[in-house]
């Protein structure tokens, strides 16, 4: 059985990844930390690998409409895109098949969404966002 190991160093802002008797740690990013994965494997020279950013963090209100932007850089056009929601309340999704989804929201909690990229060659790139929704209620004094 393998054990897996986080550390944070000190002087790293991003925290590793190893399995024990691995010699080769990999970095580990948060979710909704941006930079996105990429599992470009196509070996093509002077293509660069797939990536895709979905933006920083954001915030909303019960029933607010948002919008989910994806930026992708390297890869071969034509893009596929696929957002989804991973975790919260229910929330409507449309446009999920595009560069830019619109969320609305039902009620109030932490949402987290994926959008996933497929380029031309096959590529795939992933990241995620999460969305704050307050109710929206405004105390004023009296």
């Amino acid at each position: 059985m393998r054990t897996l190991v986080i550390l944070t160093l000190l002087l790293a802002s991003t925290p590793l990844i190893m399995a024990q008797g691995c010699l080769h740690p990999m970095p580990f990013a948060r979710p909704g930390e941006g930079g996105g994965a990429s599992d470009d494997d196509s070996g093509d020279e002077g293509t660069a690998a797939l990536q895709v950013d979905a933006g920083a963090d954001q915030t909303a209100v019960v029933g607010q409409s948002l919008t989910l932007r994806a930026t992708v850089r390297g890869g071969r056009e034509p893009y596929a895109y696929e957002w989804r929601q991973l975790a919260g309340a229910s929330a409507t999704l449309a446009g999920a098949t595009s560069a830019s989804a619109t969320a609305t929201f039902l009620a109030a909690g932490t949402y987290w969404f994926q959008v996933t990229v497929e380029d031309a060659a096959g590529n795939r790139a992933s990241d995620t966002l999460f969305v704050t929704v307050t109710s929206g209620v405004v105390v004023t004094g009296s």
